[in-house]
């Protein structure tokens, strides 16, 4: 089973309480009515997850190199393997009286974007790392984040919408209210907004150990 990006937005809307329009062959809603609002929801949402549960994938360093450049959906070295030997090499810690000059190969990221070994080596290895997932680009598009993610990311997403316009109450203080009436709540989406964070952080705790070097 998948979910595509319109049907992901039809979820995130029916969240907020929206009603689910087709406008322009794009799904959005009455109030979140802006596409490209809706998408850079989603997309910030599909990179929040990610402390929790990056994908796996694997690439290959070639022989004889002592600085590899990271792929560009590069997220966290989980683990280097030295091909010949299927041992897992150790990681060079930058700390002091740690050396890394002996005869076993190490590696450490390091400068940014790179994965730098203190020794070539004689085969090649493989980098054992979290990516990002990718975004959706059309309608139709499957989203490559597993199914069970699809209540987390709506609650990142929601978070996000609600930031918003949270961001535009608070300019307009449309609900700003007499203190004699108790203690009054000037805004409530800003409060909404840190509610639907926190539900996400909740069910994201509930995780097993993620895929990929996830928490």
């Amino acid at each position: 089973m998948t979910t595509t990006f319109a049907g992901l937005k039809a979820k995130l809307l029916l969240m907020l309480d929206d009603e689910v329009q087709v406008v322009d062959s794009k799904t959005v809603g009455v109030n979140y009515v802006n596409p490209d609002h809706l998408q850079n929801a989603i997309d910030n949402a599909i990179d929040a997850i990610l402390p929790w549960w990056p994908k796996p994938k694997k690439a290959t360093i070639p022989t004889g190199v002592t600085e590899y450049a990271l792929p560009t959906d590069f997220y966290k070295v989980n683990a280097v393997g030295e091909d010949s030997t299927k041992m897992f090499l150790e990681p060079a810690n930058l700390f002091a009286s740690y050396g890394y000059g002996d005869d076993n190969c190490k590696w450490m990221q390091y400068p940014s974007g790179s994965l730098t070994l203190t020794k070539a080596l004689t085969d090649t290895a493989t980098l054992f790392y979290s990516s990002k997932w990718g975004k959706p680009a059309s309608e139709t598009a499957v989203l490559e984040t597993p199914t069970f993610l699809d209540f987390g990311l709506c609650l990142s997403a929601a978070h996000y919408l609600l930031l918003a316009s949270a961001t535009t109450a608070s300019d307009i203080r449309q609900w700003l209210s007499k203190m004699d009436q108790g203690l009054p709540i000037h805004n409530p989406r800003k409060d909404m907004s840190v509610h639907f964070y926190e539900i996400f952080l909740i069910e994201m705790s509930k995780l097993p150990n993620g895929s990929g070097g996830g928490r």
